[in-house]
């Protein structure tokens, strides 16, 4: 009776979510997010992996100095984030950093497209070590990725490579952290000028971007329900 209930209770979930989401979205993005939500469910049983449970900042290591500045690890829609990277077609040869990469997820999606390196940053251990098995399955089983390298480091620390350029965060960190991590940014670009774009995705916090006078808003998209800012440091 109790498996009956909670079969009931999840029905219901998904009718409520349905009928809300038609109402603000309209039937077709609410049909584009229920098919993206289906394949979401399947790409770790497709691949063997585990990026899909979500881990609440206060699970994470105590010993972290700045968890209390971060965000749950949720992972990003596979189906929105490769349309987002067909759709801006960065340059051939540029190196990809995930800024708070979690389990993978991201790293192994822009690892299929034509990045020369993809980087993801991480300050979890536990997050890290999640993310390395990840991928070593993945490479296991689907050729031609490009390299990838998992560095558990807190971001606020990090400074980005010479050869670094398109960064994507999905709102990882509170504008505290973000503000660190802006400058460390401008510390790289004074020592290597060079254009970058970050996306943003669920950009709570673009008003710290907006105002650092390092970037400019080249466009603002709307996927899977979420809303994706993309800035860069150039026109």
């Amino acid at each position: 009776m109790s498996a009956i209930g909670a079969i009931g209770r999840s029905v219901q979930r998904v009718l409520t979510w349905t009928v809300a989401s038609v109402r603000s979205r309209g039937f077709v993005t609410t049909f584009k997010i229920a098919v993206s939500n289906v394949e979401d469910a399947f790409f770790d049983r497709r691949f063997g992996t585990e990026t899909g449970r979500v881990v609440n900042s206060d699970q994470l290591e105590t010993s972290l100095a700045n968890r209390g500045h971060a965000v749950r690890y949720k992972a990003t829609k596979a189906r929105a984030f490769q349309r987002l990277l067909r759709r801006l077609q960065f340059p051939e040869g540029s190196t990809f950093v995930d800024v708070g990469c979690g389990k993978g997820r991201v790293l192994l999606l822009a690892a299929q497209h034509n990045f020369r390196r993809v980087v993801g940053i991480e300050f979890s251990k536990t997050l890290c070590d999640q993310a390395r098995r990840n991928i070593d399955i993945v490479r296991g089983r689907v050729r031609g990725l490009a390299p990838i390298d998992v560095i558990e480091r807190d971001v606020t620390t990090y400074a980005p490579g010479a050869d670094e350029n398109v960064f994507f965060l999905y709102n990882p960190f509170d504008e505290v952290i973000l503000g660190q991590f802006v400058e460390n940014l401008r510390r790289s670009l004074a020592a290597h000028p060079r254009q970058i774009w970050l996306i943003y995705s669920v950009p709570l916090h673009a008003g710290v971007l907006e105002a650092s006078g390092l970037f400019t808003r080249c466009e603002a998209l709307s996927l899977n329900g979420n809303d994706v800012h993309i800035y860069s440091n150039a026109p």
